[in-house]
């Protein structure tokens, strides 16, 4: 099992923990009453962002990677792992929103990562929605 994971894509390193829904609240008021009152309007989660951080073996392999990634987007709801822990778990989906790439880079040598061995890197930030299973 992966330890950082979006959909089959493993990582070196995801941003962030995943967001979850949790119960949204609004503050109402009414002209010449004082305080508020507070309504709950039920559990929603908002999108958020997550950097990821992914070896590859060539700058063309770093970019074929990143084009991918941007087939999850729209494709329906996958499984996110952080840390070890897969999400779903939990009873969590995410849709992939966005893809955007950070950083398609270059590098000397990389030691240890997904590959073992790597000669580029690909970073993306990404844009997921959780959803509830």
């Amino acid at each position: 099992m992966a330890l950082n994971s979006i959909g089959a894509h493993r990582f070196i390193s995801l941003s962030r923990p995943p967001m979850l829904e949790g119960e949204q609240v609004i503050a109402r008021s009414k002209a010449g009453v004082n305080g508020v009152f507070l309504s709950r309007i039920g559990r929603r989660a908002q999108p958020f962002e997550v950097m990821s951080l992914r070896d590859a073996g060539s700058i063309s392999e770093a970019e074929l990677i990143y084009r991918q990634y941007k087939l999850l987007q729209g494709a329906g709801a996958v499984q996110v792992t952080w840390a070890g822990l897969p999400q779903t778990s939990y009873g969590h989906a995410f849709f992939v929103l966005d893809v955007q790439p950070i950083d398609l880079r270059k590098i000397i040598r990389g030691v240890g990562g997904v590959l073992g061995t790597s000669l580029a890197h690909c970073r993306c930030s990404w844009t997921l929605q959780p959803v509830i299973l």
